[in-house]
């Protein structure tokens, strides 16, 4: 059995879903209906004032790329998160590449404890750079169009084949315990069929069908072989690259990892249910699988939210839950710490002190 210590920042880090940058924007815009704007004003108002004295982290993640603005500019949702990430940010690669890290270390050495820590999710300590920046400079650097155009593609067909696989699931006897652990497989057997599209037309002298082929064996099999056959090769005079990292993928120590654990059981619950599969949730369940193990809240749309409560994650990682029917909830506690958070006034001398 592997122990997962899970580290979380010393304040709340609180995660938002990209629906309620759309929410903020419109607000700032002007367009948010008068019988919601007042709410999602004082959330505003109550989070700027967390993020400026240090006491919230709410990071800006890549949420941009599902906002598509009708009627309204993007710059708006923009200038809401970086007032209230002070410009903290950080992608969810960065903390599934850490965690798999991590893991591979003690898979190699055979320790039976992987901590899985905030810090790994920032190049800075967030807090410092939260308390030392006076004055918030945003410059963007926007993505070029065609990245940004295929990030969106990626996302689409993804969720193009999953639908088209739940489509076929429909009636079948899959339970979800199985299909969490086809999900768990996924790493692995993609990994296997990178091989078979990579490495078997190359021993025969014949280049891969695409070079996407091979960018994504370099990324998904070949560094991540090299990284675990090195950590093998140092503390057990072992190395066989390939071999072993089908293992890891099988292995309690990559199984019990947050990220892929969470992953699979949002995926699983989506494969066997009754919703279309969109674009915009492949992208949120990545998010999810990486930010809420280290958040103490964390707010989502009514169908990722009934998700994430079906699979107890919120009770498993200790983190508060919200959707948009319970963030009433939320500015009351936000507000709250926001009072115990207020520096004290100076209490009037008596009359005649010095």
């Amino acid at each position: 059995m592997v122990d997962i210590r899970i580290v979380k920042p010393p304040v709340p880090l609180i995660w938002l879903d990209t629906w309620m940058f759309n929410a903020f924007g419109r607000l700032r815009a002007g367009i948010l209906p008068p019988a919601e704007a007042p709410l999602f004003q004082e959330l505003f108002d109550v989070l700027l004032e967390l993020r400026d004295r240090a006491a919230i982290i709410c990071p800006e993640t890549g949420q941009f790329v599902e906002i598509h603005p009708v009627g309204w500019d993007i710059d708006a949702a923009k200038s809401a998160l970086s007032m209230l990430s002070g410009g903290v940010k950080t992608y969810y690669d960065r903390i599934v590449d850490a965690q798999g890290y991590r893991a591979m270390q003690a898979y190699a050495r055979g320790a039976g404890t992987i901590e899985v820590t905030y810090k790994d999710a920032f190049a800075d300590d967030p807090i410092r750079e939260l308390t030392e920046r006076d004055i918030l400079i945003r410059v963007d650097l926007e993505p070029p169009a065609d990245q940004l155009a295929e990030t969106r593609a990626v996302n689409a067909r993804m969720a193009a084949s999953m639908e088209a696989l739940r489509q076929e699931r429909i009636g079948s006897k899959v339970t979800l315990a199985e299909q969490i652990e086809l999900e768990l497989d996924g790493e692995r057997d993609a990994a296997v069929e990178l091989v078979k599209q990579v490495l078997v037309p190359m021993s025969r002298g014949e280049l891969p069908a695409s070079t996407e082929q091979l960018l994504k064996y370099a990324s998904r099999v070949a560094r991540p072989a090299r990284i675990l056959g090195e950590m093998l090769e140092e503390a057990k005079g072992k190395r066989d690259d390939y071999n072993d990292l089908l293992a890891f993928f099988r292995s309690d120590h990559y199984r019990n990892l947050p990220a892929p654990r969470i992953r699979a059981e949002l995926f699983a619950r989506k494969m066997l249910g009754s919703e279309l599969i969109k674009a915009s949730d492949v992208m949120d369940m990545h998010q999810i699988s990486a930010f809420l193990p280290i958040a103490s809240y964390i707010v989502l749309d009514k169908s990722m939210a009934r998700k994430v409560e079906q699979a107890r994650l919120d009770e498993r990682y200790g983190v508060r839950l919200f959707s948009r029917r319970t963030l009433p909830t939320l500015v009351a506690e936000l507000t709250r710490i926001a009072e115990r958070t207020r520096r004290p006034t100076a209490t009037a001398l008596p009359s005649g002190s010095r």
